[in-house]
């Protein structure tokens, strides 16, 4: 055989094992890719309705806001900010709330200090007038004084008087014994006819004058009496009803006092909770706050965190309400372990969003606080604002299901459109 010859069998022969070998590698990839197809269509995967929300703690959001509104002058904190309950967030203008306390404290100490003043007067002794400011307390004692003067000086006059009308009745009492006791030897001469009969009768008269005198004497002398004792009366009552539109006034004075306080409390608005600014309507001074208007939302520390979110209303039908749901951190790089929780409700109707797809509000409870790490890695704690995913499991299908569903889905949408 030729050399020419023996290179041409060569050449057959190795095309011949080429062709053999691609064909055994035909069948080796169609058997791989039929068991593939086969593993595929008998492994499980779990079929589960994902939803996406956010972390909330919805029954423990407290609001702030203003009874009176006003002019906010100062804010003190920022949105996420930390607080702790009564702690200052707000300022308003407290200008005229100021100015309504200083009026009406001084008609107050004003309204006290007649009080004690006329308590005083009634007791007769100087009143006390501890603890009132300088101004007040001089003005009232001066008042007292003045007061006292006039009503000695009525008192004396009255007493005078009352004398005046008293003294005289001493010496018509010792007349009037005299007279009876001449009269009486007058009579007794007359009756023995040593004396006549008309200086008995003289003397008669001057005695029923001297009584006559007396009587009036007495009347007149009980009657400035009464007299001085109606104006003592009347000074007591007069004092008492003043005493009386005295604590009235001061009992008002008070009442206007404490709310003119209470608003001005009010003008610095504080956390009623601790726990972190959700919300702040007020960015800087200057913002005019209606009365009864929100400027603040603080989330409670502690609060029973929940996941707002929601669900695509193809896998609506795939929820149950208090089945248990599996959480994990959107935007997760895998560090992280999902938790566990449930699902609490579903809204009654779907919504449209701005694309025009339909979802359904759902809500879960959380268990855990916080993700866990994986390999012993930080975790990372829950907080309201936090984006996760919510994965509810309602059965199982193969991956060759799950890889061919949309085409089945498509043919079968095209089948019915024939």
């Amino acid at each position: 055989m030729t050399a020419i010859a023996r290179i041409g069998t060569e050449l057959i022969a190795i095309e011949e094992k080429r062709v053999r070998a691609g064909w055994i590698l035909s069948v080796a990839s169609a058997a791989i890719l039929a068991g593939g197809i086969v593993a595929a269509d008998h492994t499980p995967w779990d079929a589960s309705a994902t939803a996406q929300g956010v972390v909330v703690a919805p029954s423990r959001v407290q609001a702030v806001g203003s009874a009176e509104g006003g002019l906010v002058s100062r804010v003190l904190v920022r949105p996420s900010d930390r607080v702790e309950a009564g702690q200052p967030i707000l300022e308003l203008d407290s200008s005229l709330p100021a100015a309504d306390v200083e009026r009406l404290s001084y008609a107050s100490d004003a309204a006290r200090a007649d009080v004690l003043r006329l308590e005083a007067e009634m007791a007769g002794k100087e009143p006390l007038l501890d603890g009132l400011p300088d101004g007040i307390a001089r003005s009232a004692r001066a008042a007292w004084e003045l007061r006292a003067s006039r009503r000695r000086d009525e008192l004396a006059a009255k007493e005078a008087e009352t004398a005046a009308q008293t003294a005289p009745l001493a010496a018509y009492r010792q007349s009037l014994d005299a007279g009876l006791s001449v009269l009486r030897r007058l009579e007794e001469g007359a009756s023995m006819g040593v004396i006549p009969r008309n200086r008995a009768d003289d003397q008669r008269r001057q005695v029923e004058d001297l009584r006559g005198r007396l009587a009036k004497g007495e009347s007149d002398a009980k009657a400035a009496a009464l007299q001085l004792s109606v104006l003592r009366s009347a000074q007591m009552e007069a004092a008492s009803k003043d005493l009386a539109e005295a604590r009235g006034r001061f009992h008002e004075a008070e009442q206007q006092l404490r709310k003119a306080r209470e608003q001005d409390r009010r003008t610095v608005l504080r956390s009623p909770v601790s726990g972190r600014i959700k919300t702040l309507a007020a960015a800087g001074p200057g913002l005019a706050v209606k009365p009864g208007e929100q400027l603040a939302e603080i989330v409670e520390e502690g609060g029973e965190l929940r996941v707002e979110a929601r669900v695509a209303a193809s896998e609506r039908g795939h929820l149950k309400v208090g089945g248990p749901v599996r959480i994990v951190l959107a935007g997760d790089d895998g560090s992280h372990e999902g938790i566990e929780g449930r699902l609490l409700s579903i809204a009654p109707d779907s919504q449209a969003d701005q694309t025009g797809r339909r979802t359904f509000a759902v809500e879960a409870s959380i268990g855990p606080t916080s993700f866990p790490g994986r390999a012993g890695g930080p975790s990372y704690p829950l907080s309201s604002g936090v984006e996760v995913l919510v994965f509810q499991t309602y059965g199982e299908r193969s991956l060759l299901g799950f890889l061919a569903g949309p085409l089945l889905g498509q043919k079968a949408l095209w089948n019915e459109g024939r």
